[in-house]
């Protein structure tokens, strides 16, 4: 088999965690991974640790310049019990002016679309869609989940575990979700968006493939779904022509959550991961992973070198944008207030030992 270990890799799409864990050990990440770059998906909405994720995001951008992008992530008054949820589109603009390079909804999620109940074409998105739209900014999107999620018959046992079981109802379904996504490319077709997770269309090339056509400043990246690669096999022809026929629009990710607690491991886990990933895009070797039986593709050089790299700097830039360090300590100090009066005093404290840390990179 051909090597292709002196192709650039960066990897769009790896989950930064609301902790300082994150930021001690994501570097490790990075080298174990061989990653010449890496995008932080700085998702904010979950909790009141979410406060503190994107600031994280840029303070791990700031340790390693050059080499780490930064997507922030919206708030939203059902967030949490610090009240900070500001209109969408001041968001996006302070996190782009703090030096995030792009944005990361996971408001296409079932479960977060079900506790926010708002559709992603709801009239209080436009303005947020039309600065994103306007300032060319790139967006990496997760919209629905495995069809199989929806079925009781079919749903995996990971799926009922983590409470990504959909068919009881209460969850928007999956065409009700790319009906929105449609919507919302009729009012903005210049967005510059990432579908995450082959769109979860994996099992259905033809009509992915329709969805590309007809939005050309769409892409997808290849961050593994329990259910992707075993898709890719079972059509092993159709999914090598897919591959190439759009290696234009295809971004490597892996869906990493960087920086878990430290152990003689660390990065190890992320290493197999993009190994097996890169095994089945670059060989046609038959192997087993993740309980599935796979089968390689075998992509062809220029194909791989943009899949692996060159679409992710075409999409969000050459170089990451630099952190501006007045508005990132300002916002510090805006949510050390916030969480103080809100008596949430261990985030406050966190909050103030990240600023400190911004402000020892601002000294040198």
């Amino acid at each position: 088999m051909e090597r292709y270990d002196d192709l650039p890799l960066t990897d769009c799409h790896v989950h930064m965690r609301g902790d300082m864990v994150s930021v001690e050990n994501l570097h490790g990440v990075m080298d174990a991974c061989g990653y010449d770059a890496m995008a932080l998906m700085c998702i904010a909405l979950r909790d009141d640790r979410g406060l503190k994720t994107s600031l994280l995001g840029l303070l791990f951008k700031a340790l390693y310049p050059g080499k780490v992008y930064a997507f922030g992530g919206l708030r939203h008054p059902e967030s949490g019990d610090v009240p900070d949820a500001r209109p969408y589109a001041e968001q996006a603009r302070h996190l782009v002016e703090m030096g995030c390079d792009g944005i990361k909804l996971i408001e296409g999620k079932p479960t977060i679309r079900k506790m926010l109940g708002r559709p992603l074409d709801d009239p209080r998105y436009d303005d947020f869609y039309s600065y994103l739209e306007e300032e060319s900014v790139p967006v990496l999107f997760h919209v629905a989940d495995p069809e199989s999620f929806w079925d009781p018959e079919l749903a995996p046992p990971s799926a009922h575990e983590r409470g990504w079981f959909y068919g009881d109802g209460t969850f928007t379904g999956k065409e009700e979700l790319y009906a929105e996504v449609e919507s919302v490319l009729a009012k903005h077709p210049n967005l510059r968006v990432v579908f995450a997770h082959f769109y979860f269309l994996s099992a259905d090339l033809d009509r992915l493939e329709r969805f590309l056509a007809d939005h050309p400043n769409a892409s997808i990246d290849i961050t593994p779904g329990s259910e992707m690669y075993a898709d890719f096999s079972a059509q092993v022809d159709r999914a090598r022509d897919f591959f190439i026929d759009h290696a234009d629009r295809i971004l490597f990710g892996t869906d990493i959550m960087g920086g878990w607690s430290p152990d003689p491991g660390l990065g190890q886990r992320e290493k197999a991961r993009v190994a097996d990933m890169r095994r089945f895009l670059e060989s046609d070797d038959e192997f087993g992973w993740w309980g599935h039986e796979l089968h390689g593709i075998a992509l062809p050089r220029e194909d791989l070198a943009a899949i692996y790299a060159g679409n992710f700097r075409r999409w969000a830039g050459e170089r990451p944008q630099p952190v501006h360090m007045p508005d990132v300590l300002a916002e510090c100090g805006r949510l050390e207030d916030l969480t103080r009066d809100a008596g949430l005093s261990e985030i406050a404290h966190d909050l103030v030992e990240i600023r400190e840390r911004f402000e020892g990179l601002a000294a040198r």
